[in-house]
């Protein structure tokens, strides 16, 4: 169907730049009102939207009705859906590996095939827009916020992967958007809490970071999102790229040749709000080249903020600071990609069944032994880890990821669990034969686990539930595997390892110098 921007108020063409979020699962009278009062025409999801198929399916019906009632044009509903720890949804979809899992099973084809599936669902969940692949090569092992969610260190390896996925994903429906441009994988900060600034010279952003965008950009990527970084090299002003026009117009539409939609990293994120403040860089992003601005937050309590980056936007627009040749450019990108990507629902559901063994063949082909002999373990088992759950990218409590690694392990094998707090239980220790222990730094605890383990003789493994290097920092006679992250599908694929089932086989997807 064709949108005609002549049709829209100011009011409107603003309110089609913002990629809004809900207070909650229900498009409740508060919702129905913000969405009125900020003309907002797209929404994104976190984890207090997306609690399970049916209730989402029937949210996102009803905001599409809303939308075209209010409008005439119906909304691009979005979410990030990488895999992973990032994913919003309670139950009910398929949780995919990680990135690095899936580069460390090393097969292209099941690449696509987990870009297919995850655009199968999300299509018909009622979705259009998918915050994924990350193709930031994480060159640099102490990443703060990217790690997991990177395909590796090669960027040749990032740009395979993230193509074969972002291929799939279109295949299926879903609008694929390739992050963070021009590259987060070589930062100290992250950018949720920080502004991060990474100094390389433009020849080395180009062998390095650039080099997956571009493959993305080849292969029809249909949206990229900025990243909030400062890059000296590409901007002389002391602005993050979502602000600046020569990364954003300059680089990526002139030089990249992309003609996709240009969306903004979540505008509420520290980088921007406590260095810029979030009017200031909505305004500043669009005329940097920002067609989509990301202005959700994941929790409630938000509107206000959202309607200031409206009332700010509308202002320049009225004052002219921000060009009304740049606001229908972005608004005619957005009504494009609605008319390209909004179909109607697929009436046949996913092969759910078909996808959970999907993730479990590219998990049981991920898993990496790092240090010592892979065998089959022998005797009483222990699975052990902190009790520590993460609350990040939107988990909520009552969320399926709320179990821990030693849970899962215990669930799977019918050995025993241990949550460790403090000094080790030397007890639990002492009753087991083979001490499976999940360690992300390693931390203290963690480490003291593992000494505790070699002083009691036991056979000792390090599962390392993060990224692989940390086999670099253990103690002496450990043995060590890596799981890219904890899943089901990668805590089994360990379990039918030291049942000896499978073999692991996987490679690490970075260089472990040490």
């Amino acid at each position: 169907m064709r949108y005609n921007i002549s049709q829209l108020s100011l009011e409107e063409k603003i309110g089609q730049l913002l990629l809004a979020s809900l207070d909650g699962p229900e498009l409740d009278e508060p919702a129905r009102r913000f969405l009125k009062e900020s003309h907002a025409g797209n929404i994104i999801h976190f984890g207090n939207n997306a609690h399970n198929p049916e209730q989402v399916t029937a949210l996102n019906a009803e905001l599409q009705a809303f939308l075209r009632e209010e409008h005439g044009i119906p909304g691009l509903i979005t979410v990030d859906h990488e895999g992973g720890r990032v994913m919003r949804f309670r139950t009910g979809v398929t949780w995919f590996p990680t990135a690095m899992a899936v580069a460390a099973a090393g097969s292209e084809e099941d690449a696509y095939a987990i870009g297919y599936a995850m655009g199968e669902e999300l299509r018909y969940l009622g979705f259009h827009l998918n915050f994924a692949p990350v193709l930031d090569v994480n060159v640099n092992l102490g990443n703060p916020v990217i790690g997991l969610r990177s395909y590796g260190d090669n960027p040749e390896t990032v740009a395979r992967m993230g193509v074969a996925v972002l291929r799939g994903m279109q295949k299926a429906g879903i609008m694929a958007c390739g992050k963070h441009y021009p590259g987060h994988g070589d930062s100290l900060v992250d950018s949720h809490y920080g502004l991060p600034n990474v100094g390389k010279p433009r020849q080395a952003l180009e062998q390095v970071e650039f080099y997956p965008f571009r493959k993305g950009v080849k292969a029809g990527l249909a949206a990229m999102m900025t990243s909030h970084i400062l890059y000296p090299a590409l901007e002389s002003r002391e602005v993050p790229a979502t602000m600046s026009h020569s990364i954003l117009t300059g680089l990526l539409r002139g030089e990249m040749g992309f003609a996709g939609l240009i969306v903004s990293d979540g505008i509420q994120m520290q980088a921007i709000k406590r260095f810029y403040g979030v009017e200031r860089g909505c305004v500043e992003a669009v005329k940097a080249g920002v067609d989509l601005l990301c202005v959700g937050t994941g929790g409630p309590g938000y509107y206000e903020d959202q309607m200031r980056c409206y009332h700010a936007l509308l202002a320049a627009a009225r004052s002219g600071e921000l060009p009304m040749e740049r606001l229908e450019d972005a608004v005619l990108r957005i009504l494009a990609a609605k008319e390209r990507w909004i179909q109607p629902l697929p009436e046949r559901a996913p092969d759910w069944a078909a996808h959970v063994a999907l993730a479990q063949r590219v998990a049981d082909a991920s898993i990496t032994w790092l240090r010592g002999e892979a065998r089959p373990a022998q005797g009483r088992l222990l699975f052990a880890c902190a009790p520590v759950r993460e609350v990040r990218f939107g988990l909520t409590e009552g969320d399926w990821r709320d179990w821990t690694f030693a849970q899962m392990g215990e669930k799977e094998t019918g050995g025993r669990c241990l949550l460790m707090q403090g000094a080790p239980d030397e007890a639990a220790f002492a009753e087991t034969d083979v001490a499976v222990i999940g360690v992300t730094g390693p931390n203290e605890t963690e480490r003291a686990a593992l000494e505790t383990a070699l002083r009691l003789g036991k056979r000792t493994i390090a599962a390392c539930l993060g990224m692989p290097d940390a086999a670099l920092r253990l103690p002496e006679g450990c043995e060590a595997v890596c799981l890219y992250g904890v899943t089901w599908a990668s805590v089994r694929a360990l379990c039918r390892v030291l049942r000896g089932e499978i073999s692991p086989r996987g490679t690490a997807p970075v260089h472990l110098d040490g």
